[in-house]
């Protein structure tokens, strides 16, 4: 068998350090744009030069789980920083249309290679994120970092666990936070919507990302709990059964001892 003489190699976690979002602005697109960002880099061809991305806002929305409205004022967002460029033109086979440039930072070994949950994983993730206090985009954004950085680590989809001992500096700026107690609250948050843990005692020893793996097997675990709890007898409801007869006494007494009287006077 002919073997190729020169194989691609999966770009390593450093490769990521492109995809690093410095001073974006404040708006109404500020929280869910690291998360658009992802999604889009998520095309990208990698190992390859060019960052040019065909792909629509509903993809994005049903990729990444923001609504189409948050897409629109995320790229926008990302527009006014400098991140994209948006012109229009003949895409080749996908014919006439939108093309957005990422303007990723310089480096070597091309573009990264970056996995996102599935779907069904992203909404989860953003149902999980809702019950904490914190903004949910902000949390699905950190979480979506911590999970294409195992699954950088691990050269593919996170099946079931994966520690991972990056940088906090890395995994802060591929969001665009700043360095603070806030950022260790929104990690302390993920950890108590069971997306994340700590490996150690701080979180600069490591952090555990849950893949779907992890969070379908908790589902399962409450599925057989659920299934042996006893099972509260029903009420019988059949359509023989006759009303009770109304009330043919006289009118109870409503001005009994210990009530009030209204009397209106018409003068």
């Amino acid at each position: 068998m002919k073997r190729r003489p020169f194989a691609k190699r999966i770009p390593g976690p450093e490769s990521l350090r492109r995809l690093e979002l410095e001073h974006l602005p404040a708006g109404r697109g500020r929280a869910c744009a690291p998360i658009i960002w992802l999604g889009l880099a998520s095309h990208l061809k990698w190992g390859d030069d060019s960052s040019k991305v065909f792909i629509a806002n509903t993809t994005i929305a049903g990729e990444t789980g923001c609504p189409l409205r948050a897409v629109e004022y995320g790229i926008a967002t990302l527009r006014r920083a400098g991140k994209i460029s948006i012109t229009y033109g003949g895409r080749g086979k996908y014919g006439w249309g939108r093309i957005i440039e990422m303007h990723l930072l310089p480096g070597e070994g091309g573009n990264p290679k970056v996995d996102l949950p599935s779907p069904a994983d992203m909404r989860r993730l953003w149902y999980r994120a809702r019950g904490q206090r914190e903004r949910p985009a902000t949390l699905v954004a950190l979480g979506l970092a911590a999970f294409v950085l195992a699954a950088m680590a691990n050269k593919g989809k996170v099946g079931k666990r994966r520690t991972v001992k990056p940088k906090l500096a890395q995994l802060r700026r591929l969001v665009g936070a700043s360095h603070g107690q806030t950022f260790t609250a929104r990690l302390d948050a993920l950890s108590a919507a069971g997306i994340i843990e700590r490996a150690g005692e701080f979180w600069r020893e490591g952090i555990v990302v849950f893949g779907h793996w992890a969070i379908r097997e908790l589902q399962k675990v409450v599925a057989r709990v659920t299934a042996a709890l006893p099972k509260m007898p029903m009420r019988s409801c059949a359509s023989d059964q006759t009303p009770p007869a109304p009330w043919t006494g006289p009118p109870p007494d409503l001005a009994g001892p210990g009530d009030w009287e209204l009397v209106l006077e018409v003068g």
